[in-house]
């Protein structure tokens, strides 16, 4: 029992494929089975549906052409710089809110008022005060990443352990110091599901962003793609904006094992 118990972090920080992946990879190849034999049968328009050999082939030709990599960067940096300001800003108020009552009673109201109220519709409003450049879609992206870091620091702050926070500053810790050793490593957890929540949310917002209005960008492509009744290269796009999604969400759950592994070995001695 003594000597298994070292290898617990070990085997949690590993990078490895579970059965939970297994499975969805399994599932998902069947459904493009199934597709492709319901297209081939007559089942579905070939006006509206594509196979996903179709959509594989119009994927191909995109990439080879060297059209969807640009496309694809644009997005990719507007993703990138909207995370960034929106993290960092979550994070801020999210500490803030939590330590201090007076900041929370201030920005509570102000704070969820915003997020009651639906993107698009600041939409116009951005597209006005920063065109239709990178900012515009940064800021869209902003507005989708920085609420769920707000409550979920807000909350991991708020469910760190008081005994916890109590013993640090028993041993003379400074505030610093017990935010980096006690209250952080407590709150990681909620950070991370906030990440996974606001980067859905950013890549989504990306893309609504650059269909509203945009001259380059996977939304873009996907807007072109619509109006062209182009079924193939839209579902294929479709699916890549989807495993965007999927590939952060998996690497943020690896993210959270590799530097929280302790918490893996702690349910698993219990």
């Amino acid at each position: 029992m003594t000597d298994a118990a070292p290898d617990i972090p070990r085997r949690s920080r590993a990078f490895r494929i579970g059965p939970r992946v297994t499975w969805g990879a399994g599932a998902l190849i069947v459904f493009a089975i199934v597709w492709e034999l319901a297209f081939a049968a007559g089942l579905l328009n070939p006006r509206f549906v594509a196979p996903p050999s179709a959509a594989a082939s119009a994927g191909w030709e995109l990439i080879s052409s060297g059209e969807f990599w640009g496309h694809a960067w644009t997005s990719l940096i507007e993703l990138f710089w909207g995370s960034i300001v929106g993290i960092a800003v979550g994070v801020s108020l999210g500490f803030a809110m939590a330590q201090w009552r007076t900041v929370d009673s201030a920005l509570s109201p102000t704070v969820w008022a915003i997020y009651s109220v639906p993107r698009t519709a600041f939409v116009p409003m951005l597209l006005v005060w920063f065109g239709i450049g990178l900012a515009s879609k940064s800021a869209f992206v902003f507005l989708g990443m920085v609420f769920p870091m707000i409550a979920n620091t807000y909350l991991g702050v708020r469910e760190t352990d008081p005994y916890a926070i109590r013993s640090a500053r028993s041993f003379a810790a400074s505030r610093l110091e017990t935010m980096r050793e006690v209250i952080f490593p407590s709150a990681f957890p909620y950070l991370i599901d906030g990440l996974r929540l606001g980067a859905g949310r950013g890549i989504v917002g990306v893309i609504i962003a650059e269909l509203y209005v945009s001259t380059n960008g996977v939304g873009y492509l996907l807007r072109l793609a619509g109006l062209g009744f182009q079924t193939a290269q839209l579902i294929f796009l479709t699916l890549f904006v989807a495993a965007c999604g999927i590939f952060v969400s998996q690497f943020l759950i690896w993210l959270d094992h590799r530097i929280a592994g302790w918490r893996q070995a702690d349910t698993a001695t219990q």
